[in-house]
């Protein structure tokens, strides 16, 4: 019995806990995505228990949210949307870095819960390149996106692509970028990498990627890899232009590191920001990481939410 009172306690508590942190992004869940974010094994049936006996959660239209934030849910609605047609602009794109015989996979990684992108974001690639191709990748992505001029500015990053995250098929353990390599402490981090959706995946690279990755079924236990919006490598006359560009390109990743760290804005080449990683496995080029904030936020609200 006691077990039991114990057991329902830790699940109310993580259950508060997910919905809480969605709840900073106005991101209202399902009953199943709820499940996909515990980090307990658990079944739909126990989660409604819970859910369905609490004033401080309540729900409309299969979305649940905490109590005096009904508003939400048309927000996700809206935002599911403005995301479908980004990720349309996102497939447009992809068909021309195919023609890139270097990358790997490209995944849309700046949603925390899929189709939450607001009409004004723009579209967060990451990118896995070949080994030792890294340079020479992000020189073709950033020159292509900058002709035809869908680079973000703070003027306007509305359906822009943003090119910040690169690694290399030799550095496929992401953990390592997590705040004190902890999931437990960088939340975000693991939502992020759970949200992840692959739109280019050249002979099943992704799934290489989650096996280097296992980690986070510690953190989600009941979790399932998103296997949907994958466009794969396999056209003939793209393999025979890709073999081109990459006899006439394929040897010069040195020449363009060179080049883009001299002309890489300063603030780039800020030794003192942590964020920015800069080297030939990683470009992860985010100067402004809210991951702490987000973090210390989110421990805030729900310390307030369960009292």
């Amino acid at each position: 019995m006691e077990y039991m009172e114990e057991k329902n306690k830790y699940i109310k508590k993580a259950i508060f806990k997910t919905i809480a942190f969605f709840d900073i992004f106005d991101y209202p869940l399902t009953v199943f995505e709820i499940k996909k974010y515990l980090n307990i094994k658990i079944s739909i049936l126990e989660i409604l228990n819970v859910i369905n006996n609490n004033k401080k959660i309540k729900s409309l239209n299969g979305f649940y949210f905490l109590d005096n934030r009904k508003k939400i849910v048309k927000n996700r609605l809206d935002r599911y949307n403005y995301s479908n047609q980004k990720l349309k602009i996102a497939k447009q794109i992809v068909k021309i870095y195919q023609f890139l015989p270097w990358i790997k996979m490209i995944a849309i990684g700046n949603s925390i819960g899929s189709n939450n992108l607001k009409n004004k974001s723009d579209i967060d690639f990451f990118i896995i390149t070949q080994k030792n191709k890294i340079w020479i990748t992000r020189f073709f992505c950033a020159g292509i996106a900058k002709f035809l001029k869908i680079r973000p500015i703070e003027q306007n990053k509305k359906d822009k692509i943003c090119l910040s995250f690169y690694v290399g098929e030799n550095n496929l353990d992401l953990q390592q970028f997590m705040i004190k390599k902890s999931w437990k402490i960088d939340k975000y981090f693991t939502y992020w990498f759970a949200n992840l959706v692959p739109i280019y995946d050249v002979n099943n690279f992704y799934k290489k990627l989650i096996k280097n990755n296992l980690w986070i079924f510690n953190c989600f236990p009941n979790w399932k890899p998103i296997m949907s919006n994958i466009k794969y490598n396999n056209k003939k006359i793209i393999l025979f232009y890709s073999s081109i560009i990459n006899i006439l390109f394929g040897k010069l990743n040195n020449i363009s590191k060179k080049i883009q760290l001299k002309i890489m804005p300063k603030i780039l080449n800020n030794k003192n920001n942590k964020n920015i990683i800069i080297n030939n496995n990683t470009l992860k080029l985010h100067i402004n990481d809210k991951r702490l904030e987000v973090i210390e936020k989110h421990n805030q609200y729900f310390s307030k939410i369960i009292s």
